[in-house]
């Protein structure tokens, strides 16, 4: 609820909004971790 109350009621954002965990190293191995 903290990404979604950051997304959606601080910066207003009305998209769709996906997680994942990034200890699974689905993104992690080809981007920084500043990008992803």
């Amino acid at each position: 609820m903290i990404l979604t109350g950051l997304l959606r009621g601080e910066m207003g954002f009305e998209g769709v909004v996906i997680t994942d965990s990034m200890a699974m190293k689905a993104i992690s191995p080809t981007l920084s971790p500043m990008v992803s």
